[in-house]
């Protein structure tokens, strides 16, 4: 299970996610896990991956099961 930063700068106003720590077994999946957290309102910047940017940060923990760590939201 690895560990992937998600970012984006493209939406940055209110009730928008601008990244996420996600536990998961590949990049793909990480999206997917990002996806089911976001509302409406970000769909088009986390529904469209050009516009994340997914790095490798590290190795979880052999019993770590793939989900969200941590996430940065901001509220209106």
């Amino acid at each position: 299970m690895n560990l992937y930063l998600l970012s984006q700068d493209y939406v940055n106003g209110y009730d928008t996610y601008d990244s996420f720590i996600i536990a998961a077994p590949s990049k793909g999946e990480a999206i997917l896990i990002s996806l089911a957290r976001t509302n409406l309102n970000t769909w088009v910047t986390w529904g469209n991956h050009d516009k994340i940017d997914i790095k490798q940060i590290g190795v979880a923990m052999h019993d770590t099961k793939a989900g969200e760590i941590l996430s940065s939201f901001n509220p209106g």
